[in-house]
């Protein structure tokens, strides 16, 4: 199926990621533990619905699709919960580092709105393979979000963030430089 094909799409849209270690997350964390704990939520974010979408490949049924949709459900309620909670980073840029989070969760939920819709409407095989598709370009989408938001925080003007990226460690993991 298709869906795992986008898939690809998400590990060169994360590699822009720098750098890593996340930690207790306060109302004003560090640019490079808010950093941090960024990379490493997208990270397991970016793992679930992987294997989310090679279940529906490996099982394109109206079943398969719903337990895939399920799961993607599960990770995008962490995802969206673990974002809400970061807080404003402590650089001068912080509040629209937030903000650009914040819109991030937004287009996730969004997204994953639209595949739990198309798993809920699989009937037959013709539909399931409908499903697939649609759940791939919206995973492709999605991916696009995360690319874009990464981007965003990491060319804020003060650079603050830029270098939060680089230097966390889960953020270097993430872009697969160890």
């Amino acid at each position: 199926m298709a869906a795992a094909g986008c898939l690809g799409t998400l590990d060169v849209s994360l590699a822009g990621c720098g750098g890593g270690g996340g930690g207790t997350t306060t109302t004003t964390p560090s640019a490079q533990a808010w950093a941090g704990d960024v990379c490493s939520a997208i990270t397991t974010w970016k793992t679930a619905i992987t294997t989310s979408a090679k279940s529906i490949q490996s099982n394109p049924t109206q079943a398969g699709i719903e337990q895939a949709a399920s799961d993607m459900q599960d990770a995008t309620k962490t995802l969206e919960s673990t974002l809400k909670d970061l807080g404003t980073p402590e650089t001068t840029a912080g509040t629209t580092a937030k903000s650009t989070v914040d819109d991030l969760q937004k287009q996730l939920q969004s997204g994953f709105d639209t595949i739990r819709s198309t798993a809920k409407d699989v009937s037959g095989l013709s539909g399931a393979m409908k499903a697939a598709a649609t759940i791939s370009g919206t995973l492709a989408t999605m991916s696009t979000a995360v690319s874009t938001a990464i981007s965003t925080l990491d060319a804020l003007p003060t650079g603050e963030l830029q270098q939060a990226f680089t230097d966390a460690p889960s953020c270097q993991a993430l872009s697969g430089s160890k």
